[in-house]
């Protein structure tokens, strides 16, 4: 970055830096952004120091929440609901806009934060939470070995995957929350892209508090 504004000081046309854009007076160079990183081991955890007021919390519904206890194990979502950024940010870049981080990296960051904040609960911010069925095994057989704390995600209606929300009640998790959006059918389908009835609605909740799992309504 530094070499670049010292080109744009001399006069020199900058070197080409992928999502950069830099004005010199009139003239301005817009570098084209990079593709999606694909491996989202190269890039560095957070540094979760920069955040302004650790010790206070944020509320999400009446749940305590800070930079300190939140975290993603994917990046992007598969789906294109009209009210969300997901399908735009989707189509900026080159490559895959979902990707999943490797599980134990996600599993030593938690870690990492139990040991310096001392949280006891945490929350996972994902669109949608362990859609493939065979990362979620793997989640669950290390987060139950290595963290063994409550979480609460989200996930996404229909949910039929009965022994799977069983596996995630058992490993910790304590509350899903689904985007009903709306409880009129066509509005969902024609307006906002989501597709599932109303009677998948009820049968989705039922089937997680059945589980034993706390629920709640995105409207």
């Amino acid at each position: 970055m530094l070499e670049v504004v010292q080109a744009v000081e001399r006069g020199e046309r900058p070197v080409d830096v992928q999502g950069l854009w830099v004005r010199d007076g009139d003239w301005i160079v817009r570098n084209p952004p990079g593709p999606f990183v694909a491996d989202l081991s190269d890039l560095p955890l957070p540094d979760r120091d920069l955040f302004d007021d650790p010790t206070v919390p944020k509320r999400y519904g009446l749940k305590p929440v800070s930079f300190q206890n939140t975290f993603r194990i994917t990046r992007g979502c598969p789906y294109a609901c009209t009210f969300c950024s997901a399908k735009v940010l989707s189509e900026t870049q080159e490559g895959s806009y979902l990707r999943y981080q490797p599980i134990q990296r996600v599993i030593d960051e938690i870690k990492e934060c139990v040991r310096r904040y001392g949280i006891e609960e945490l929350i996972f911010l994902d669109d949608t939470f362990l859609m493939r069925e065979d990362i979620a095994h793997e989640f669950v057989e290390i987060y139950r070995r290595e963290v063994n704390l409550p979480f609460d995600f989200f996930g996404r209606i229909p949910a039929r995957n009965e022994a799977l929300l069983r596996l995630l009640k058992e490993a910790g998790g304590r509350r899903i929350s689904f985007g009903v959006e709306h409880g009129n059918e066509a509005f969902r389908r024609d307006v906002i892209r989501k597709s599932f009835t109303n009677e998948d609605v009820v049968e989705t909740f039922k089937l997680t508090q059945r589980v034993g799992l706390t629920t709640e309504a995105f409207v």
